[in-house]
């Protein structure tokens, strides 16, 4: 009887131990702000990183203004809404305005791959 009345108590100790580590635990990794859902952990097929690169044409120029190279981040012929920017002297040099000589001298460059173009 008294091995009965002692498992009895192990278990009544067992199940209380149980739950309290379980009300514990389930504050201590509770959202620090209650009204934002839990994370839910994606699946491969959901995992995914995607950005936007702007498409844009550098064209360097001397003092003068005169081209010197054309940059790009293009893979094909640019459209009316790709950026166009001139710099002086390099790729980090100070922005310039872009002129119609500028211009002109896109049209006469063959697309198709990034990087100097010209």
């Amino acid at each position: 009887m008294r091995v009965l009345a002692a498992v009895a108590i192990m278990v009544a100790f067992a199940a209380g131990a149980s739950a309290a580590f379980a009300q514990q635990h389930s504050r201590a990794s509770a959202p620090a702000r209650p009204s934002q859902p839990a994370a839910v952990s994606p699946t491969s097929a959901s995992e995914s990183v995607s950005f936007t690169v702007a498409p844009v044409i550098l064209v360097v120029v001397d003092t003068d203004s005169r081209p010197l190279a054309v940059w790009t981040n293009l893979r094909s012929a640019p459209s009316a809404e790709t950026r166009v920017v001139a710099r002086r002297g390099s790729v980090h040099g100070p922005d310039v305005p872009v002129t119609a000589g500028d211009r002109s001298l896109l049209a006469q460059i063959s697309w198709g791959r990034p990087g100097r173009v010209w």
